[in-house]
C-alpha cells in the first residue's frame, strides 16, 4: 500500500488467464478476494473483473501470445 499511498486510484483485479506452455496459473478465487480485501482496507476500490474469453484463448494478452507462438 505504500507504493500507491496518496494517489487517487481504483485498482481493477483481473484474474490471470493461462495458455498452453505458460509457466503461470491463476490464483484461486479465495486468494483473489483476500487480496481485494487488503486493497479495500487500504482505502481503494478493487473490483474483481469477470474473466472472459479464456475458453477460446481470446482473453487479454492471449491473442498476441498465440500468434507469436505460431510465428505469425
Amino acid at each position: 500500500m505504500k507504493l500507491i499511498s496518496g494517489i487517487p486510484a481504483k485498482i481493477n483485479l483481473i484474474p490471470f488467464n493461462s495458455w498452453p506452455g505458460s509457466s503461470y496459473e491463476c490464483s484461486d478465487w479465495e486468494q483473489i478476494e483476500k487480496f481485494g480485501d487488503i486493497i479495500n482496507r487500504g482505502g481503494y476500490a478493487s473490483p474483481i473483473r469477470t474473466p472472459r474469453g479464456e475458453d477460446i484463448s481470446a482473453a487479454c494478452g492471449q491473442l498476441k501470445s498465440d500468434t507469436k507462438n505460431k510465428g505469425l
